[in-house]
């Protein structure tokens, strides 16, 4: 069955804002079976785009968000964007720009941050509205084909999949977190890598070969992030290995035909400086170290610097999506290019904060509510996928795998996400 196909124009009037619109159409035909063709001149049917009587783009709210500003508050209701200050109507177009690039998240005061200036779910604007397990933007490109395409069950092609990523923090450390637990529960295994720690050449936590080889028998891979710097930065613990067992670590897991990419430190050296430090995999892909990013900007930075894939816009607190879309998208930053993957789970929120919570229950209670498709990616660090202190965690990403494969979820790779890039009008 052929796409219905939309045909569709600007008045000179609102042509300046054609690459913002054109931007969400990407996104809009790569999730639904739609075709947007731009016309040379106004035809018939099409869906015209003008300051007032078509579908209109008011003037006052989008320079704002082709600036990656937030638009008058006026206009503003919760996360989404009226076409009126009267507030009786939602703007799909403007709201969807809005939520996919955070906007809500500009202008914070110190006071919502965290102690390592980031901001949390607890305190963001997004928590006062709306679960963070709720697809906000989908919904959103569906009341546009709708209400102004006039398409309305359109079927979703989007898939359903999942990138597996870990953060390398700590590969020579774990001794004293191990030997407490030791103590408390003891077992010849965990006494026999306390040893091997101590006396030997395996490090307690070294375990990256190990989660390889978990990986291989369920047939998916994952991408490894590594962290160039050791010690403190901005007192932000940073990785607890050197650059010799940096390369070494980079090498090896390449050769077990995994991804590599770069865990972007704390510090204020570069993307490229850090990466240059290691051999990484293709495209040049990135998570920031305790998730610290600012957006829009960090995406410009990263932009700039040649990064391809970043996936790491999800929240530190909790579980589930920071800008109300399950799918990977390109930001409004120049140059245009980046694709990020939101993370939507991750170890260490349920262990800092969700102790009880499970979190293969927790993925299953997200994907029940994304009835349009979903690539996301989740993070487990590789010291949590020990068999020890951190065993519920082991068990945890053992079910994970499992459940992936029994539904049929497709895992995917950095490149795969690089190589999928939407389809530009």
């Amino acid at each position: 069955m052929e796409r219905p196909v939309i045909p569709f124009f600007f008045l000179p009037e609102v042509i300046e804002f054609r690459p913002l619109i054109t931007s969400l159409f990407d996104l809009i035909q790569k999730q639904f079976e739609v075709k947007f063709i731009e016309t040379e001149e106004l035809v018939q049917d099409a869906l015209i785009f003008d300051l007032s009587s078509g579908y209109p783009l008011k003037r006052e709210v989008y320079t704002k968000l082709g600036l990656l500003r937030p638009c008058p508050e006026l206009f503003q209701q919760g996360l989404h964007i009226c076409f009126e200050t009267d507030l009786k109507k939602i703007d799909p177009l403007a709201s969807a720009f809005s939520i996919l690039h955070c906007l809500s998240e500009q202008n914070l005061s110190d006071a919502v941050l965290d102690k390592y200036g980031r901001l949390t779910y607890e305190n963001s604007l997004y928590k006062a509205f709306h679960s963070s397990y709720e697809d906000l933007v989908s919904p959103l490109f569906r009341i546009f084909l709708k209400d102004y395409c006039h398409i309305e069950n359109i079927r979703s092609m989007a898939p359903r999949s999942v990138i597996l990523t870990h953060d390398i923090d700590f590969l020579t450390s774990g001794f004293k977190q191990e030997f407490k637990f030791f103590l408390k529960n003891p077992s010849w295994s965990l006494g026999k890598a306390l040893f091997k720690h101590l006396f030997g050449s395996k490090k307690i936590w070294n375990n990256i070969s190990e989660i390889i080889s978990l990986e291989r028998t369920f047939g998916v891979k994952s991408t490894f992030y590594l962290l160039p710097n050791e010690g403190f930065v901005k007192n932000i613990r940073q990785a607890d290995y050197g650059p010799d067992i940096l390369k070494s670590t980079a090498e090896s897991i390449l050769t077990d035909e995994m991804e590599v990419g770069l865990h972007k430190s704390s510090s204020d050296h570069s993307y490229l400086d850090e990466a240059a430090k290691f051999k990484r995999s293709e495209p040049f892909t990135n998570r920031n170290h305790f998730l610290k990013y600012t957006y829009p900007k960090s995406w410009k930075e990263m932009a700039v610097e040649g990064v391809e894939v970043d996936t790491g816009l999800g929240w530190s607190d909790a579980p589930g999506l920071r800008n109300g879309y399950p799918f990977p998208f390109i930001p409004f930053v120049k140059p245009y290019g980046i694709q990020v993957v939101p993370l939507i789970l991750m170890d260490t929120s349920f262990d800092n904060f969700n102790q009880n919570s499970d979190i293969v229950e927790s993925f299953k209670k997200m994907i029940d509510q994304w009835n349009n498709g979903y690539t996301v990616s989740v993070l487990f660090h590789n010291n949590y996928l020990t068999p020890w202190s951190n065993k519920y965690f082991l068990d945890q990403y053992i079910e994970f795998l499992k459940y992936l494969t029994k539904e049929g979820i497709e895992v995917k790779s950095s490149s795969q996400i690089n190589s999928e890039q939407s389809e530009t009008i």
